[in-house]
């Protein structure tokens, strides 16, 4: 079986993951994603062509067990043992209220109303709704409970929990009291003969204490997203974004054994936000450097750190298979942008016998990326003279010899490279161009709103017949389908033609959730 980054187990036909809150079951429009097209994603990325069937569905809120199948069959007998109530389920769930009972039972007939579901409490044999309840345990202000659903109607659980004096906590469509996220979890499903299921909790239901600060529960919510899509804490040197658009203050990545934290408020972070991180630090067993993300592109090299134990200059870990170094003091950031990782793997997929050209290199990942997936040539260019090395490094650790011809370094300024590039008429398979925002050396300025069209144009004149162009961008006042546009527009009116390379690899769910806007914006283009 191949390695999985979603949290997977597999049945008889039978395809069970681990969902985070924040997405639903199923694409709701044509436009938008689900877990199912998510999981159909991951499983052919890893060479698995079944299709996914949806047989049950999870609130977009609820994580834990959601099950599919994977051929009609299946899905024919799955939804039968979920209409006929063989399907056994339990669900935990938090509230801040505070019942004289530890056991009930509530019977409703549930239906849609407009755009609300109803529930009419009612005898056990005129409902169609039927839930029994059992406390888990409590603490001076907050109780886990155990939902035991007999019938599957849609917001079941919360509506009975309502009417029985149990609203859950972040539920506050249903009464709850308002938290970061909703406390729900669907925590084991049952098929007799078919197979058991069980996926734990978020870690504040078991340590209820930590309920009491939602900021902290924020963060350990954001991780434990994480941890359901990609297992973070069973691979413990790998690289990944943490906390992304869940707060606005900061940012969080791992890379390796240091969590990252970008501190993006002008103020300083106080000292309880500070205890949090190095609390969250230790929750998962990391050092932490939170750095002031301050002087932004007028002086990069200006930092302020805040640290718990000693951080080491230099470190490993890896993203996938391959070994990177990072560095605490070469910028303000440790050397990778996870939010090109996808782009990066379909590179090394894509790269064989290619020749790849990597623009405003960096480090020099889309570079590594290409060499290990046996390119004939790779050519690496970036102004920095400190980042190539750093580049030729990171090929070093991962046994790439930077010393055959076929890998070339080129400090200097893109543009005079392209200008020089398209004067002796040499042509890439694939071009890689990945430009700031803003940048500026001794003799130019380049703003990626101003300067996009004229750099397009010469990275289309140095790329091959059936060539393909990767081009992103940061620029915050885009939008991907404005960025786009903007692309494909000028490309058309210089009467070029063109057509978007599909990318089969599923989304970066540690970056954002689906169909939200993204900072990092691209494309891909095969010249045609």
């Amino acid at each position: 079986m191949p390695t999985l980054a979603l949290d997977i187990q597999f049945g008889e036909d039978i395809v069970v993951v681990n969902k985070p809150t924040g997405i639903a079951t199923h694409s709701p429009d044509i436009n938008k994603i689900g877990m199912a097209e998510i999981v159909q994603a991951e499983l052919l990325s890893c060479g698995i062509s079944k299709k996914i069937h949806v047989v049950h569905r999870l609130d977009k809120t609820t994580t834990g067990v959601l099950i599919f199948a994977t051929s009609e069959q299946k899905a024919k007998e799955l939804v039968e043992d979920f209409q006929n109530h063989r399907v056994q389920k339990k669900y935990h769930f938090l509230t801040a209220e505070k019942p004289n009972f530890t056991e009930a039972e509530a019977h409703s007939f549930i239906e849609k109303k407009q755009n609300a579901f109803v529930s009419k409490p009612t005898n056990k044999n005129e409902a169609n709704a039927s839930t029994y309840f059992k406390k888990i345990k409590l603490n001076s202000k907050f109780q886990l409970w155990q939902a035991t659903p007999v019938t599957g109607k849609t917001h079941q659980i919360r509506l009975h929990a309502k009417e029985l004096g149990l609203s859950i906590l972040g539920d506050t469509l249903y009464g709850g009291m308002p938290y970061p996220h909703l406390c729900l979890h669907a925590a084991e499903l049952e098929i007799p003969g078919k197979g058991l299921w069980k996926f734990d909790h978020p870690p504040f239901f078991e340590r209820m204490g930590l309920i009491r600060d939602p900021k902290l529960c924020e963060i350990l919510s954001a991780f434990d997203s994480r941890q359901r899509t990609y297992k973070f804490l069973q691979n413990q040197n790998q690289s990944l974004r943490l906390m992304h658009l869940e707060n606005n203050q900061f940012r969080i990545d791992v890379f390796g054994e240091i969590m990252w934290v970008y501190w993006y408020s002008e103020q300083d972070p106080t000292t309880p936000e500070l205890e949090r991180f190095e609390f969250a630090s230790n929750f998962i067993g990391k050092k932490v450097l939170i750095r002031k993300m301050q002087n932004r592109g007028t002086d990069p090299l200006s930092q302020t750190d805040s640290t718990f134990c000693e951080i080491p200059d230099n470190w490993e870990a890896k993203e996938d298979e391959m070994t990177f170094e990072f560095r605490k003091k070469q910028g303000l950031s440790p050397g990778l942008f996870l939010d090109q990782r996808q782009n990066r793997k379909w590179v090394r997929q894509n790269s064989e016998n290619k020749k790849i050209l990597n623009l405003f290199s960096y480090t020099g990942g889309f570079s590594l990326a290409a060499a290990l997936g046996k390119a004939a040539e790779v050519v690496s260019v970036d102004l920095s003279k400190n980042f190539l090395e750093w580049t030729k490094k990171n090929f070093e650790l991962n046994q790439v010899s930077t010393h055959e011809k076929k890998y070339q370094f080129f400090s200097m300024n893109t543009f005079r490279f392209l200008e020089g590039t398209q004067k002796k008429g040499r042509k890439f398979d694939m071009i890689i161009c990945d430009p700031p925002s803003f940048s500026r050396d001794n003799k130019s300025v380049f703003r990626i709103e101003k300067d996009f069209s004229q750099l397009l144009d010469l990275c289309w004149s140095c790329l091959e017949n059936k060539g393909v162009l990767i081009f992103s961008t940061n620029y915050e006042k885009w939008d991907e389908f404005t960025f786009q546009k903007k692309i494909k527009d000028h490309l058309n009116s210089k009467n070029h033609k063109l057509q978007i390379v599909k990318h089969y690899l599923p989304p970066q769910l540690d970056y954002e959730k689906p169909n939200e806007d993204r900072l990092m914006k691209s494309i891909m283009l095969q010249k045609i």
